[in-house]
């Protein structure tokens, strides 16, 4: 038995409650689903695939969160109706629905639309890049690191492999198989040994503070990555 199993579980039974007929399945993905799931710096990651993507579902997410005090706030909910239509549910997030979900309870089993890679490269160009960006920024001029940012720094760290993993091969997976994918697919100048030491630190609960004297190299590693994209 997995130590989320218990939360997941009063999750579905909130959301089975609340939803009624109009819950069409759930499903874990993330980490969950395709490995690397850490108790220190994971989200538990739901995908709720509902009948009517009109509805509202921020409160009955809050509801789910509220169930316990330390899985509660990790809960990240992906939801819309089987064509991803509506609701909450990016591209990268379909990806992941459609290679690695993991069945928790399912009314009705969804079609497959999984997006290919030009529409994964695309979204890659928006949101993504963009918040590493601003993330990387922050990063690059704070003088300490606050408790509530070591999972975002460590996820700085790793975007190098996350990113070059997805942007060749349109697919997600581990922090784990992404650095070892990173080796011999390198964007030029990106420093693999930094991208190393920071999944060395996810991997073994190291505190992040002790790399965090090398913040300040994060903007060359967006920058090999977004001139090896741009190429």
């Amino acid at each position: 038995m997995n130590i989320y199993d218990d939360f997941i579980k009063r999750a579905v039974g909130v959301l089975e409650q609340e939803l009624g007929h109009n819950l069409a399945g759930v499903y874990m993905i993330g980490s969950l689903a395709h490995g690397g799931f850490s108790e220190q710096y994971s989200d538990i990651d739901l995908a709720v695939i509902v009948r009517n993507s009109v509805l509202d579902l921020a409160g009955v997410i809050e509801k789910c969160r509220l169930l316990d005090r330390s899985w509660g706030p990790r809960l990240s909910v992906f939801w819309g109706d089987a064509r991803f239509a509506g609701g909450r549910f990016p591209i990268l997030d379909q990806v992941d629905f459609c290679d690695h979900r993991i069945v928790v309870v399912e009314h009705e089993k969804p079609p497959s639309l999984r997006p290919g890679l030009p529409q994964v490269r695309a979204y890659l160009l928006g949101h993504p890049i963009d918040y590493w960006r601003e993330k990387t920024e922050y990063f690059s001029t704070v003088h300490e690191l606050r408790r509530e940012d070591e999972k975002e720094f460590v996820r700085c760290l790793l975007y190098p492999a996350r990113l070059v993993y997805t942007w060749t091969t349109g697919a997600l997976t581990s922090n784990d198989d992404a650095v070892t994918f990173l080796a011999g697919h390198e964007p030029p100048g990106l420093d693999l040994d930094l991208v190393d030491r920071g999944l060395e630190c996810r991997t073994s609960g190291r505190d992040p503070r002790t790399l965090f004297s090398e913040r300040r190299r994060l903007r060359d590693q967006m920058q090999a990555c977004l001139r090896w994209v741009n190429s």
